[in-house]
């Protein structure tokens, strides 16, 4: 029998594998892409604990301050933990950690079906048209802000805002965090360094507004998007549990 079932290859879900396998468990990740990281949905800012965990390899930018903007006038902070990551680069090469360290990772694979019953978690899993059904101990749920895994225990679906992304021609050595109830009713708007470019980024009531204001005299050279869960945690249920955005967890500053 499996021990854990890991349900999601991103940051959250290949990371927890790893440790797991280190520790001598067997685990097998399943994923639905065909590419790990891909699409890519995250900015990448993250402090110092993160570098020491992945390395330097994967930093693409150190902003050396960030600025909030407000109605009434701004506050810039100077630091030198700010680090901006290839997100694409972190999730494949924490998969490939967790592979290194003996899990499986099947691709192109979706948890469809999961139930708990005296001890053992038996989940249906699909690659193609092929449904298979795995025992294991435990379900780790890091399926993302949508999670399946966490509606199937039970659990509400999260409330979500969505968010909009511009990737614009501009280098900058700054982040800035734009605060504005008169424009964005539920959140906030973000211009995040990424090398050569800068992401600009805003989500909640108002981000199509605010995000053609801060890129107005910008070259877009793409755009993206997504989803943020907000609200109330949701950790798990009985040998099945929830990591990452499937339970919630989001930075401090989200």
């Amino acid at each position: 029998m499996l021990d854990f079932l890991v349900v999601g290859a991103g940051p959250s879900g290949s990371y927890v594998s790893a440790l797991l396998a280190h520790m001598g468990f067997s685990v097998m990740i399943v994923d639905p892409k065909d590419e790990i990281g891909i699409p890519n949905h995250c900015s990448g800012l993250v402090d110092r604990r993160v570098v020491d965990i992945v390395g330097e390899d994967l930093v693409i930018d150190r902003p050396s301050s960030a600025t909030v903007f407000t109605p009434s006038g701004s506050l810039t902070l100077k630091s030198e933990r700010m680090y901006v990551l290839d997100r694409i680069s972190l999730d494949r090469k924490l998969a490939e950690k967790a592979q290194s360290e003996g899990a499986t990772l099947q691709k192109r694979t979706m948890l469809i079906a999961l139930k708990q019953e005296r001890g053992v978690v038996v989940s249906q899993i699909k690659k193609g048209s092929s449904i298979e059904s795995i025992e294991s101990r435990y379900v780790i749920g890091a399926d993302g802000p949508t999670s399946l895994v966490r509606r199937l225990l039970g659990f509400p679906r999260p409330k979500v805002l969505r968010s909009i992304q511009y990737d614009v021609r501009k280098k900058s050595h700054s982040v800035a965090i734009h605060l504005d109830r008169r424009v964005l009713k539920d959140f906030f708007a973000w211009e995040i360094p990424h090398g050569e470019e800068t992401e600009i980024g805003a989500s909640g009531q108002g981000s199509l507004e605010m995000i053609s204001l801060l890129a107005r005299n910008e070259e877009i050279v793409r755009k993206r998007g997504g989803v943020i869960p907000v609200g109330d945690v949701a950790p798990g249920s009985g040998n099945c549990f929830l990591v990452g955005d499937a339970a919630g967890m989001n930075k401090a500053t989200t």
